[in-house]
């Protein structure tokens, strides 16, 4: 189970951002997410993730952010207490892959497996929001029947801004 159900999350799209509500956007992965958190038909296409947690799974290291991306997600894992960071960053990241438990995969740092959720749900990139809505990253389970006809000109802007791992944005950046 999410902390948060992600029908009501979506619209914090906006938080941990430079961006006050009313202001335009400052970066192209948050213009999208705001874009999506604003529209009835995808608030419509996540009513069935209300809650579910069946694509966490599929929440693997080496993902690319944008910078402005990482920083938000920088600022908003700062902002975790203190014994929610070292229990997060203290746990085996190599998971058995559900179902094929002879499989393994890394998760995401952020991911918290324990109690199925997000550490960093209300700032989470544009990829992660895209997750069962776009036709090469599918629902696992179903639940949304088709993917959306944004999600490839969303993901094809997206792509045009600098991406890199987070891990890559950490060696440059630092901690």
């Amino acid at each position: 189970m999410c902390e948060k159900p992600h029908q009501a999350a979506v619209g914090e799209a906006r938080s941990g951002s430079p961006a006050v509500k009313g202001e335009p956007a400052r970066d192209t992965a948050q213009r999208l997410s705001i874009r999506l958190a604003d529209s009835a038909e995808w608030r419509e296409r996540l009513k069935p993730c209300n809650g579910c947690d069946e694509c966490g799974a599929r929440c693997v290291e080496g993902f690319q952010v944008t910078r402005e991306e990482y920083l938000r997600l920088k600022g908003h894992w700062e902002s975790l207490p203190a014994e929610e960071r070292e229990r997060l960053g203290g746990r085996p990241r190599e998971l058995p892959w559900p179902g094929a438990p002879e499989f393994s995969y890394t998760a995401c740092r952020f991911r918290d497996p324990e109690n199925g959720r997000c550490s960093v749900y209300p700032v989470r990139p544009l990829i992660c929001r895209l997750f069962g809505h776009a036709e090469w990253l599918p629902c696992p389970i179903g639940r949304i029947p088709s993917p959306s006809p944004d999600a490839r000109l969303m993901i094809e802007e997206y792509a045009r801004e600098e991406l890199r791992t987070i891990e890559e944005w950490d060696r440059e950046i630092g901690d």
